[in-house]
């Protein structure tokens, strides 16, 4: 008996319900952007959950960004320019004004720079086609459950996640960068941990929805001339990402049930240098010596 491969997801599937950004965070529910603290420390993951922090002009610039590329019909309709100085009673009154009106604030730079962003995604024609017609900030949720294993009591988990965007592709994912070039970004993909997102997302949909889709990063350098490049997560790629969040979850369940929250270690331990600082032994064959014995060395 034959058995057939897996085809490739060609169609959309229904969408999860809509919901707004206030109703999705109000879920109590971990997402990715919590648990990934926990990946420098327990006790970094528990000061962010306490302290989740204040909006950034960094996430104000990303959020502008995603509109402008994913959504451009709503850009000029969600964003204003101001670029004079924040301050004074013009300033005050203008703010004001733009933030009843539903409203954000950009400088000229910020704006025209998500405009070029979103003028090099759309106007790349692999990268258009993954979004174009998407459904943008996709609200999931779904209880990841872990059985009980080798004496170790299972437990379960409520999980959420907002996706940028779900197209006839698959799940689509924007990323800004420095450096888009295969080897930068896959080093990036790493550093920060982008494949566990992926991961934990592609698990999530297919545990809400019952599907599988595919997971693509479409990639746009935020310096001109804005090189794009569509990258797609292999499943041996998820595969480590999603070794490494349910490694995460066993350690938040283990820091949840005993209320302990290390840092990077319990007790004292040696410093680590990058394997660049220590001097790298040769081989002296390879540079041509030849060294006879202690006597015949000094044999002049």
């Amino acid at each position: 008996m034959t058995t057939r491969p897996r085809e490739r997801l060609l169609f959309v599937p229904p969408d999860p319900p809509p919901m707004s950004f206030a109703a999705y965070r109000s879920i109590q529910a971990l997402n990715w952007s919590a648990l990934k603290h926990l990946s420098r420390s327990p006790a970094h993951y528990l000061a962010r959950l306490l302290d989740p922090g204040v909006d950034t002009a960094s996430l104000k610039r990303g959020r502008a960004v995603h509109v402008a590329v994913l959504e451009p019909e709503r850009f000029a309709s969600l964003y204003a320019v101001w670029d004079g100085r924040r301050s004074g009673k013009d300033w005050e009154a203008f703010e004001a004004a733009e933030r009843l009106a539903g409203r954000e604030v950009l400088t000229a730079k910020e704006y025209e720079l998500a405009k070029a962003l979103a003028i090099a995604v759309r106007g790349d024609p692999v990268a258009a086609r993954y979004v174009t017609g998407v459904r943008t900030e996709q609200s999931i949720g779904w209880t990841y459950r872990r059985p009980e294993f080798e004496g170790l009591a299972g437990y379960e988990m409520a999980c959420k996640a907002r996706l940028d965007a779900v197209s006839q592709l698959g799940i689509v994912d924007l990323k800004t960068s420095r450096d888009g070039s295969p080897s930068a970004f896959g080093r990036e993909v790493l550093r920060l941990e982008y494949h566990v997102q992926a991961a934990w997302y592609v698990d999530g949909y297919r545990a809400q929805t019952g599907r599988e889709l595919p997971w693509s990063w479409v990639v746009v350098e935020a310096t001109a001339p804005h090189v794009v490049q569509v990258y797609q997560a292999t499943e041996d790629v998820l595969e480590l990402g999603r070794e490494r969040y349910r490694e995460l979850l066993d350690l938040l369940h283990a820091c949840q049930r005993d209320n302990h929250w290390p840092g990077y270690a319990t007790s004292e331990m040696p410093i680590q240098l990058p394997r660049w600082a220590w001097p790298q032994d040769e081989d002296v064959e390879d540079i041509g010596l030849e060294f006879g014995s202690q006597e015949e060395s000094h044999a002049f």
